[in-house]
């Protein structure tokens, strides 16, 4: 059985090293510009030569939000959604977010694993293509309090942030033109 790593620098350590207080390194890591400049620099410096790396799962534990966005996607193959992936990648992250990305290849069954092993890191909101989930996916989304967008195929009913096209009234609205000319 393979041991879960550890990360061996600690918060601390940057303090320690920087000469400050932990809640200064914390505020530092959270909100830069709050910090002077001086002390600013004395932290950045303990941390590039420690080579420490924040802990955000330890953070959401004391009260911070998550900074993970997630898309789940049907494939990575369809040009598409490989545009639309960028665009939203390059619009979360000028906020500050991290994008994770999921493909379940078409199957409703991987959907829901994917979506159940994102929902156990808390991310901040998900995304989901398509109209189509299975009910117990469903249930979990709406029973996790993490915001839910539904993308490219949208049913009008399931989730209150939608962006697509609900191609089922798209055929509707298409066959009564036919007939109606």
């Amino acid at each position: 059985m393979r041991q879960r790593s550890r990360q061996i620098v600690k918060l601390d350590d940057v303090a320690h090293q920087a000469g400050v207080s932990p809640s200064t390194v914390s505020l530092y890591i959270r909100q830069p510009d709050r910090v002077a400049g001086k002390t600013s620099k004395k932290i950045q410096a303990a941390i590039d030569d420690l080579g420490y790396v924040h802990n955000k799962i330890a953070s959401q534990f004391t009260g911070g939000r998550s900074c993970n966005m997630a898309v789940v996607i049907p494939s990575l193959a369809n040009v598409t959604f490989s545009y639309v992936i960028q665009r939203i990648e390059s619009a979360v992250s000028e906020q500050g977010f991290q994008l994770s990305l999921a493909s379940h290849d078409h199957s409703l069954d991987k959907e829901e694993e994917q979506i159940r092993a994102i929902l156990e890191w808390s991310p901040a909101v998900i995304a989901i293509a398509g109209a189509d989930h299975k009910a117990s996916t469903l249930k979990m989304l709406q029973n996790s309090g993490v915001p839910v967008v539904q993308m490219w195929q949208v049913d009008g009913s399931t989730f209150s942030a939608q962006i697509g096209n609900n191609q089922e009234e798209i055929g509707y609205s298409a066959a009564r033109y036919l007939t109606d000319t």
